[in-house]
């Protein structure tokens, strides 16, 4: 609801409490009278608000994957009216090694050795998802999505599933010795 107030109007009511309206106005008082324009308290204020207009830029990113897209620019016009929408391309596969060699470097649980050939096992799969998504466009006439942050979460997946399976492993081999050292204390 703010960011589609700010988006149509460029303002959002009530955001500042009175003394910090107050301490703006005061702020752009010298540089309204160096306009040429009457020093009033709206006359400054409007000036202030058109100021923030020209200096602020706002980013938002929105997946395309569901209906939530859909969802919230019916909900909020001003997410789709009062923006411009860049539609990103697919990364290419070395930007896909790149990130997560980045991002599997920090595993102590991955030998070195094996770190290149997961990161670039991990970009295959990402672009046969796409040329799947492509082929199943053709077939079904209906859109699969892949995005960064499904990439991302694709990386997370595996360092979380290679972290749990270390600890269950961790967990049986201590099982295994304490159950060794119970047979050599008895023997």
């Amino acid at each position: 609801m703010l960011v589609n107030d700010l988006l149509s109007t460029g303002e959002i009511a009530d955001l500042l409490p009175d003394d910090d309206v107050e301490n703006c106005i005061n702020g752009v008082r010298n540089e309204v009278k160096g306009q040429g324009i009457e020093d009033t308290r709206e006359n400054c204020w409007k000036f202030f608000i058109n100021r923030v207009r020209q200096m602020l830029k706002v980013v938002l990113c929105f997946s395309p994957v569901g209906s939530t897209l859909r969802v919230r620019g019916r909900k909020f016009p001003g997410v789709v009216n009062c923006t411009c929408i860049d539609w990103f391309h697919e990364w290419p596969e070395e930007a896909l090694i790149s990130v997560s060699r980045r991002f599997i470097s920090d595993s102590e649980y991955l030998p070195e050795e094996l770190k290149d050939s997961v990161s670039q096992f991990m970009a295959f799969v990402h672009t046969s998802v796409n040329e799947a998504s492509i082929m199943y466009l053709q077939n079904e006439k209906r859109y699969n999505y892949t995005t960064p942050k499904s990439f991302l979460e694709q990386i997370a997946l595996y360092l979380n599933t290679l972290a749990a399976k270390n600890q269950e492993l961790q967990g049986k081999m201590q099982r295994l010795e304490n159950g060794l050292e119970k047979l050599r204390s008895t023997g």
